[in-house]
């Protein structure tokens, strides 16, 4: 039964760096600056499956956030969206066609 067990667990832990090492490739390609909004170094992502887990501290999350505060996160169109949320828009966009239309020439 003990030689089962440990067979077990070193088959578990063979998955388990398979995984990171997929992880941390995928994670490698993102941006620096949105994987610190998702809560990960990109410092301890170039140091390689050795920095497990590859989160940012509690005090560098909190200096993320005060630095970002200002700016909502994302794309920078989003601010226009949200501006915009209950006015009419200046153009009709007919759907068979795609092609947009000014209302107030109409």
């Amino acid at each position: 039964m003990n030689k089962y067990r440990r067979f077990k667990k070193s088959v578990f832990e063979a998955m388990e760096l398979v995984g990171r090492s997929k992880v941390l490739v995928e994670l490698k390609r993102m941006s620096p600056s949105f994987l610190r909004e998702c809560g990960f170094s990109p410092e301890l992502l170039r140091e390689g499956l050795n920095a497990w887990p590859w989160r940012l501290t509690e005090d560098e999350l909190a200096s993320e956030t005060r630095d970002t505060r200002a700016e909502p996160p994302g794309h920078p169109g989003l601010k226009l969206a949200s501006r915009s949320i209950g006015r009419s828009t200046e153009m009709d966009v007919d759907r068979k066609s795609g092609t947009a239309t000014d209302p107030k020439a109409a």
